[in-house]
């Protein structure tokens, strides 16, 4: 568990890494763009005015990773000073593409891809991908164990993940594992 004091050193060093960033990329409007805000001002509020003053906004987790994302840096770097040498990486010519989302989509033979599936609803992606994995196992006549079903769907989840979609085909060749 951190401390008060230590959230607060986090905060800072996040504020400087943030208008290190900044400076790298030339200005506040371009790393706003970057990540994606449509208002520099919300910048402005994390890290403070050209007269100083004290940043209302703190710089949350989310936030500290998603620049961490756009910027493809290291995990958790935000938290500790970054070194000139990971700042290199950040030039003002560079067009920074943001950081592409992850996304789950449920593939099957039968017909098209099934819309996209945003990180906040991986619990909907995850039920879909159990609910494809109940329905495959019964039209296979497959009865699973509480352990197997556990460490199929776990399979099925991470092969989602890594690949971009839940795969049919790989769900039923498990299944013809098991069997």
């Amino acid at each position: 568990m951190v401390s008060q004091q230590q959230e607060s050193v986090i905060l800072e060093i996040r504020k400087q890494n943030l208008l290190r960033i900044a400076e790298r990329r030339g200005t506040k409007a371009a790393v706003t763009k970057d990540l994606g805000y449509t208002s520099p001002g919300y910048l402005t509020q994390m890290t403070g005015d050209k007269s100083g003053a004290r940043s209302g906004r703190p710089i949350t987790d989310a936030t500290a990773r998603l620049i961490e994302d756009t910027y493809r840096l290291p995990a958790r770097s935000m938290d500790r000073p970054l070194p000139d040498a990971i700042l290199a990486i950040i030039t003002p010519e560079e067009a920074v593409s943001p950081a592409p989302k992850r996304v789950l989509r449920v593939r099957s033979r039968e017909g098209p891809a099934a819309p996209e599936v945003a990180p906040e609803t991986y619990i909907t992606a995850f039920a879909a991908a159990t609910e494809l994995v109940a329905r495959i196992a019964e039209e296979h006549g497959t009865v699973l164990t509480p352990p197997q079903w556990s460490k199929i769907i776990t399979l099925v989840f991470d092969d989602a993940t890594a690949h971009n979609g839940v795969r049919e085909v790989y769900i039923r060749t498990l299944l013809d594992l098991i069997k």
